[in-house]
């Protein structure tokens, strides 16, 4: 989608209840860098309005108060009580706190957006989707690739039946700048927090179908992480029952811009891709050679419109236009294949996946 286009689905008016007329009211869970993004995009949206954020720090929510002009709570429960007619809930908080953000939404009747993933298990994931259900709200995973248009332009690719059947799938992933060690020790590990990425949008284009294999092997290349058994490296194979075969190369550590593309290949001999992004879209020719400018400079950068268009999405769900692309199914099914892929890696052998129930896997 071009920024033009953007730009016109953000000039729509909303039909929420929150206090932007118009707009729909969401709350902001969460002082991180995807709570800043979803903060500084509701600000400028002419879809949704920031009825409160929420933070566990005083300090940052004096930052962000000032930042973005909205009323700042130390829990999600005084900022429901406080803002009543908000519509949704966006949740921005580390994973692990993900599960109780998201039932307490639900049951104040909020619709939700998460950051991937839903939780840190299958069940709470589950959990959360039931919850939500019960409580007549919707639950909006932010797989960004789910939204953003050169991935979108690739399924719609696979869809059309461009390539025949898909034979082979190569994702790579190397990171930029590597997070902060107090992340990556709390839970940022290569398959959970990098590989589902790629996970959940290779399965939206595999029409139901899951891989019945898993093999992944890894290695920690900074002290601090291998002394605490988290890989920061690693090389993923998925097998699928028709034959096709997905590989992912996985990386915290990419010293020139946040290198992120993937390629997909068909029967008929067709190949179809999604190349890296560059700080400017130039090409230079000159006596020395081939010039152009870097890539982008990390997932912010990469990413910007296709949060600005998951935004976009949610304002629709709230306002009952569409519902969200991840199901339950979906959330549940990458989660559990990036958990084969680490106990793979840690135990060195392959996982057979026997998808039929959430507790069946094997090695």
């Amino acid at each position: 989608m071009l920024k033009a286009e953007v730009a016109s689905l953000r000039s729509k008016g909303g039909t929420g209840n929150g206090a932007g007329a118009g707009k729909s009211s969401i709350i902001v869970v969460g002082g991180g860098r995807m709570g800043d993004i979803r903060c500084r995009d509701i600000k400028v949206s002419g879809r949704a309005f920031l009825a409160a954020f929420v933070d566990h720090d005083a300090e940052v929510r004096d930052t962000f108060a000032r930042r973005y002009g909205c009323a700042a709570f130390d829990t999600l429960e005084q900022a429901l009580s406080s803002t009543p007619a908000a519509d949704g809930v966006w949740v921005s908080v580390p994973s692990h706190m993900h599960k109780e953000a998201i039932l307490l939404a639900a049951s104040h009747g909020k619709h939700v957006a998460v950051e991937k993933p839903v939780t840190m298990n299958e069940q709470d994931t589950a959990t959360c989707y039931e919850a939500c259900e019960r409580a007549g709200v919707h639950l909006h995973c932010a797989f960004q690739r789910r939204t953003d248009p050169a991935y979108q332009a690739v399924a719609a690719e696979v869809a059309a039946g461009t390539l025949g059947a898909l034979t082979s799938i190569h994702a790579v992933f190397r990171d930029h700048p590597c997070p902060p060690m107090e992340f990556l020790l709390k839970g940022g590990d290569v398959f959970h927090d990098l590989a589902t990425h790629d996970i959940d949008f290779i399965l939206s284009l595999t029409d139901g179908e899951l891989p019945n294999e898993v093999y992944a092997r890894g290695a920690s290349m900074e002290p601090v992480l291998k002394a605490a058994d988290i890989m920061d490296t690693a090389t993923v194979v998925l097998g699928f029952p028709s034959g096709l075969n997905v590989s992912m190369e996985l990386s915290r550590n990419s010293s020139y811009g946040y290198d992120q593309r993937i390629e997909l290949f068909g029967s008929n001999g067709n190949m179809c891709a999604v190349e890296n992004s560059h700080k400017v879209p130039i090409l230079a020719g000159n006596a020395k050679g081939i010039q152009r400018p870097g890539l982008s400079h990390s997932f912010p950068d990469r990413f910007r419109e296709a949060y600005l268009l998951e935004l976009e999405l949610f304002a629709d769900i709230i306002e009952g236009k569409d519902r969200p692309r991840v199901s339950s199914h979906d959330a549940v099914m990458a989660s559990r294949v990036a958990e084969a892929a680490l106990q793979s890696a840690k135990h060195g052998v392959p996982i057979k996946l026997v998808l039929g129930k959430l507790d069946e896997i094997v090695a």
